[in-house]
């Protein structure tokens, strides 16, 4: 997820293309984690942490995959996508 080609928010930080683009991580007390993408002309992300807005984010990425990850038996679920 700090990879080139992949966005990734972790508990180091928010990660764009293999930069680490701002400080912002995921707390143990987070419940609801929430990208908005938006895919046309100019491609960026609005980033939400328990409803409260932590930045919109440009990127440029070809190929897009929702993937969730936690460790120490916690559980993430991809509840919503949503394409208009």
């Amino acid at each position: 997820m700090k990879e080139k080609g992949s966005v990734g928010f972790t508990n180091e930080g928010l990660f764009i293309d293999g930069k680490k683009i701002e400080d912002i991580k995921i707390e143990k007390k987070n419940i609801l984690i929430t990208f908005i993408i938006n895919l046309k002309k100019t491609k960026y992300f609005e980033l939400f942490a328990d409803g409260i807005f932590l930045g919109k984010f440009e990127f440029v990425l070809e190929n897009f995959f929702g993937i969730a990850a936690m460790d120490k038996g916690n559980s993430i679920t991809i509840k919503t996508l949503q394409s208009s």
